[in-house]
């Protein structure tokens, strides 16, 4: 199950039920620091996800979402107690005795126009400079992803003619070759497409809860 862009609206979601529910960013509406509104915001939302039936809850953080920046991973993960919080990492689910599915997650995106910035950097060398070396270690590593969760929509992603921008979320799952890419981040990108090369294809779902307009 997959959601993303919730931008404090959550409760007011109705969440089918599943084995795996992911959050692909923006959690928040605003970027505020560590304080004591932004906490009990998180607080909120941490109450949300325990409510729900899945066993194992995802979540990456956005740009909105700068207190998770400021917190720090360890922090996050303490304050979020119900989800399995993932900030360019590496995570392993079990599904059943025998079955297990191992998800990569990174919250980073690509700078644009908002003045919600956390986790992000300029087009360009800055974003490249972030991203390479989680690309160069999933190769050298050859670490398996089968869920990969980010917040920024990659490059060749197009519904209704609107197309993704980020290469370099594209160049990673392109390394490590998911069977589903979950995102969020451009609200108007908020649907599915497919891309596949010779060996490997991916399904791109963009999650995003809310419309342009929030």
């Amino acid at each position: 199950v997959c959601i993303s862009d919730t931008h404090e609206r959550h409760a007011a979601l109705q969440v089918p039920p599943g084995d795996i529910l992911v959050h692909a960013g923006d959690i928040l509406l605003q970027n505020r620091g560590v304080s004591p509104k932004a906490l009990q915001q998180l607080d909120d939302f941490n109450r949300f996800l325990g409510s729900l039936p899945h066993r194992h809850k995802v979540v990456v953080a956005g740009n909105h979402d700068q207190v998770l920046m400021d917190l720090g991973a360890e922090r996050v993960r303490a304050v979020l107690s119900h989800a399995v919080y993932l900030e360019n990492d590496y995570a392993v689910l079990p599904v059943d005795d025998e079955h297990e599915v191992h998800v990569f997650g990174s919250p980073l995106s690509r700078r644009g126009n908002s003045d919600n910035r956390a986790f992000q950097h300029r087009r360009g060398e800055a974003l490249h400079a972030q991203w390479e070396p989680l690309r160069k270690h999933a190769q050298e590593t050859a670490r398996r992803v089968d869920l990969l969760v980010t917040h920024d929509t990659p490059e060749g992603h197009a519904t209704d003619g609107i197309h993704g921008q980020c290469i370099h979320t594209r160049q990673f799952a392109e390394t490590v070759q998911p069977v589903l890419h979950v995102c969020g981040h451009v609200h108007s990108y908020a649907g599915t497409s497919q891309w596949s090369d010779d060996t490997h294809s991916c399904l791109v779902v963009n999650a995003t809860s809310v419309t342009r307009t929030y």
